[in-house]
């Protein structure tokens, strides 16, 4: 019975922490940031003035807390957030690719025939699928100048420049 609270207090704790955690992460701040606040929030027992939630104590305070466990905190609350929200998404990800295989062989038919709509409609499905089960690899886009060369410093200096001129106005 006495392991069963001790497990049970953790998993408080880990949800009070987490929900601060999360709540800090969708202010903006960084993980290393999250850390430092963590870290205070233990060690002080004060919380960011507008936090509502449950207060942190020393009981909470993880040896060593540091970014990569902030991330690993944020991570796992959005795991169990989508498990919650979305439990069974991967069934319906498979039906459409289901679906979109059985309109894909459809329209692939009346493509061999020449017609182009069918084209139209195959290639859009191969697309969408393409999409659903994550193919495609992001696209690398980088801004240089003349001849692939770097873009001088006065060139990025007077677009800011306008750029903030502009805002001005």
């Amino acid at each position: 019975m006495g392991a069963q609270v001790k497990n049970s207090s953790r998993r408080i704790i880990a949800r009070e922490r987490r929900l601060y955690v999360m709540w800090l992460k969708r202010g903006g701040y960084s993980y290393a940031r999250i850390a430092i606040e963590i870290i205070r929030a233990c060690t002080t027992g004060t919380m960011q003035d507008d936090y509502d939630g449950p207060t942190l104590s020393e009981d909470h305070l993880i040896r060593n807390y540091n970014n990569a466990k902030a991330y690993k905190d944020v991570r796992e609350t959005m795991k169990q957030y989508n498990d919650q929200v979305n439990p069974d998404i991967e069934d319906e990800r498979d039906d459409l690719s289901e679906t979109l295989a059985e309109l894909l062989s459809i329209c692939m038919a009346a493509a061999r025939k020449g017609d182009l709509y069918g084209v139209q409609v195959a290639l859009q499905s191969v697309q969408t699928k393409a999409k659903l089960l994550g193919v495609n690899k992001p696209e690398r886009k980088e801004l240089s100048g003349p001849d692939g060369a770097a873009i001088p410093i006065d060139v990025i200096r007077r677009a800011t420049e306008a750029a903030d001129s502009e805002d001005a106005d």
